[in-house]
């Protein structure tokens, strides 16, 4: 007997090969078409959204967080002894508007002086922006409204 006689009594192995893969073609297809996207309909709910709905969007949302969010009340440097002064004492006097807070901003200011001169604008500016800010610190930290 050769190797492709019967698996039974009336199939060979070529036989049974054919049936395997025609199975397996059919249930290929019947994924294929399952996993096809239909059209969408006219007024079937599926819209395509554009540009224009977005920025209608983000300005509702953008209006709605700017009427809910709370003003800001400036305050004035806390009073000796009151609640938390010796944290802001020390980091607002002594640090910042001290020798450190001045070190690091004219270190600061001058990071981006040379960035500047090297044609580094990108880097220059926040640098020359930070350090002016850290030599303005008080005046900020009051204006700001920070609550202690």
């Amino acid at each position: 007997m050769s190797r492709l006689k019967t698996v039974t009594d009336q199939t060979t192995y070529r036989e049974v090969i054919k049936k395997e893969v025609a199975m397996f073609q059919k249930s290929v297809a019947k994924l294929g078409n399952v996993l096809k996207k239909p059209k969408p309909k006219p007024g079937d709910g599926s819209k395509k959204y554009g540009v224009v709905d977005f920025v209608v969007i983000g300005t509702i949302v953008g209006i709605g967080i700017l009427v809910n969010i709370p003003a800001a009340h400036a305050i004035t440097a806390p009073a000796q002894g009151s609640f938390a002064y010796s944290v802001y004492d020390i980091g607002v006097n002594d640090i910042l508007d001290g020798p450190i807070g001045f070190v690091g901003g004219v270190g600061a200011v001058v990071f981006g002086a040379i960035n500047a001169i090297q044609g580094k604008v990108m880097g220059a500016i926040p640098a020359i922006l930070g350090g002016a800010a850290m030599l303005q610190a008080n005046n900020i930290v009051t204006s700001l409204g920070a609550i202690i």
